[in-house]
């Protein structure tokens, strides 16, 4: 399996442990094509490669790692880490 592929699992895992929710390819699609197109809130940037997304999801903003090179969502952060950054 590629990065890219495993990457992509690894998110599907991490929003359904952290949010109860499933989404299919389609969806994990329109959630990058959110971020594409500039409706997604920037937080933090990590790296050249590495940044922090805040997206709508079924009327929720949840906060995403975007890797940039990859154009994919690599995992979907706990809610208590969106709440931080919007603390800061």
């Amino acid at each position: 399996m590629s990065k890219k592929t495993c990457q992509r699992i690894h998110a599907k895992r991490r929003l359904e442990e952290r949010f109860g929710l499933t989404i299919n390819r389609h969806q994990m699609r329109e959630l990058v094509q959110q971020i594409h197109a500039g409706r997604a809130e920037h937080l933090e940037t990590q790296s050249n490669r590495i940044s922090i997304k805040a997206i709508m999801l079924n009327d929720r903003k949840i906060a995403v790692v975007y890797d940039c090179s990859r154009q994919t969502i690599v995992t979907f952060l706990p809610q208590e880490a969106l709440e931080e950054y919007e603390n800061k």
